[in-house]
């Protein structure tokens, strides 16, 4: 269900609120921001090697491939929310 979820169904805009903790800063913050999302992606992306990953909280254990494809199309899913 998890990998139909991720890779073939679409998105439901606005439908699904992310946790309190992400919605900390402010729009004066956005530069830092970018900064550290690039980082966390730099890090994310330097695990690919890696065989054990955290749980997700809503899909449970996930492979490195099927965490690189949530979070590929997590990515876009707001670049696209932001018109980049």
């Amino acid at each position: 269900m998890k990998q139909l979820v991720i890779d073939v169904l679409p998105w439901l805009k606005g439908r699904i609120q992310g946790p309190p903790e992400a919605f900390t800063t402010s729009p004066d913050q956005w530069e830092r921001d970018v900064a550290t999302l690039v980082t966390l992606l730099d890090t994310f992306g330097s695990r690919s090697g890696q065989q054990t990953w955290a749980p997700h909280p809503n899909f449970g254990r996930m492979s490195g491939p099927l965490w690189a494809r949530l979070t590929r199309r997590h990515v876009d899913h707001h670049l696209t929310q932001f018109g980049v």
